[in-house]
């Protein structure tokens, strides 16, 4: 683990949502009037896409679910699920970001409740928090359940890119990093072909040799549930992660309302953050932290190197 290199903006994972518009061959998403619904030659499929829409709410603890009809005419069917999704789905659907900054890794761990504000989230720290105790990798011969998290991952270029698998039609996630990206319900056969995931390594455990390009899944808790059971200890990390948690909200705040205007007031938070990310090195280095707030100070090294390279990006 090195100290902080603020140059390190990956620009990675980007590329036009636009490219998963059409037709694909089992369930389209519509969207008409703030309302997302769902579109097939059956009503047996389009509910069974519902159902799983509505187990990932679940899975996240929102329960205030309204079950919709499907309705078809001359073969063609549609089903409403605005009130099945999860809220984030809801809120941020086709939505964009003024600035840079929000990805898939980000959507990914903001639509699973594992962090919780728009901002660049990176690869390494994706990458951390699938190894966490928060979640628990997925071998091939576990089912996969709707609001997995998926990691497109390559042996050249790393954790490539992040989503939510929803069910073998759908998939969510926001597709890069740039303004003009949107967050969309997609197929995520469309996503693995524009990676050029070979069929056999759509669904892996650890790192298969024989696979160029592969998916890991993830099964993961929220954040909130893992803190419930593992309270943070040490007064330090409660201060250190309070200082972190106010800082990230005066990013997305910016991220989210077009706020980089003023380069001195962008620039004013990266001191904090750098000074954030060296202190979380070295208590990590130096193994002096009480063994319950070791996940604490890694997520805050890496929170803080994520953000601070969105920071410095030009």
């Amino acid at each position: 683990m090195k100290p902080l290199m603020i140059g390190s903006f990956a620009l990675i994972a980007s590329f036009c949502a636009n490219a998963f518009d059409p037709i694909w061959k089992e369930v389209n998403v519509l969207h008409n009037e703030n309302k997302i619904i769902l579109a097939g030659d059956s009503c047996d499929l389009l509910n069974k896409e519902g159902v799983a829409l509505s187990t990932w709410s679940k899975k996240l603890n929102e329960l205030d679910i309204t079950e919709s009809s499907c309705a078809c005419e001359k073969g063609y069917c549609k089903k409403n699920v605005t009130t099945l999704v999860p809220k984030f789905v809801k809120n941020n659907y086709r939505r964009r970001m003024y600035v840079l900054g929000p990805n898939s890794f980000n959507t990914a761990l903001q639509a699973s409740k594992i962090t919780s504000q728009f901002r660049y989230a990176s690869g390494t720290e994706m990458n951390f928090w699938m190894n966490s105790k928060l979640c628990h990798e997925k071998s091939t011969h576990e089912p996969l359940e709707s609001g997995d998290l998926a990691l497109i991952r390559s042996w050249k270029n790393g954790d490539l890119f992040g989503y939510v698998h929803i069910t073998e039609n759908l998939a969510f996630s926001k597709n890069g990093f740039s303004p003009a990206d949107s967050y969309y319900l997609q197929s995520p056969i469309a996503l693995l072909d524009y990676y050029e995931v070979p069929q056999n390594c759509r669904k892996t455990g650890g790192t298969p040799k024989a696979c160029p390009i592969w998916v890991n899944h993830f099964s993961c808790q929220t954040f909130d549930a893992y803190l419930k059971t593992h309270p943070i200890i040490s007064d330090q990390a409660k201060k250190s992660y309070a200082q972190f948690v106010d800082i990230e909200k005066q990013v997305a705040n910016a991220v989210e309302k077009n706020a980089w205007n003023d380069p001195t007031e962008r620039s004013a938070l990266i001191d904090p953050l750098v000074e954030l990310n060296n202190l979380a090195f070295e208590i990590i280095k130096s193994k002096k932290f009480h063994e319950k707030d070791k996940i604490i100070w890694q997520a805050i090294f890496h929170m803080t190197k994520s953000i601070a390279g969105q920071l410095d990006h030009r």
